[in-house]
């Protein structure tokens, strides 16, 4: 979540110097966003992974992307991708999985996913209901993350 900080304060900080708005005035956080015609930056790249996500998965089972995710969730002795276990892209969409009752971990969800995906109608839905249910949370909250 630190890494997200800065980045979401520089956003802000820019919008104010191109609305300006200095210091001494305040103005909240909704405030800003819609007075600048704009939307929180964890929304739009939320919704933009998603989409992303959607396209892979639709892809054929062929490209390098469907291959390492068949080969991330395969089940072995070997030892895993040297990633942080909080920006792992697998993690991150298994947290967003969970705001709506799904689930991320296995090969089985992933199948799972990957027939989602199929019907573009159910997909836009999920992602729909999994960027809205993230949107809506606190700021604060612990799992605040691009």
């Amino acid at each position: 979540m630190a890494y997200v900080l800065p980045v979401l304060s520089f956003h802000r900080r820019q919008l104010r110097l191109l609305l300006g708005i200095f210091y001494l005035h305040r103005i909240l956080e909704a405030d800003l966003y819609a007075l600048g015609h704009t939307e929180l930056l964890r929304g739009l790249v939320t919704r933009h992974r998603w989409h992303l996500f959607g396209h892979v998965l639709r892809a054929s089972t062929d490209t390098p992307a469907q291959a390492a995710m068949t080969s991330y969730f395969a089940p072995s002795n070997e030892a895993k991708y040297a990633v942080s276990t909080k920006t792992a892209l697998s993690v991150v969409l298994h947290r967003d999985l969970q705001f709506v009752g799904r689930s991320l971990l296995t090969t089985e969800a992933l199948d799972v996913i990957c027939t989602t995906a199929q019907d573009r109608g159910v997909w836009k839905c999920l992602t729909e209901n999994t960027t809205t249910s993230l949107d809506h949370r606190s700021p604060q909250d612990p799992l605040t993350r691009i």
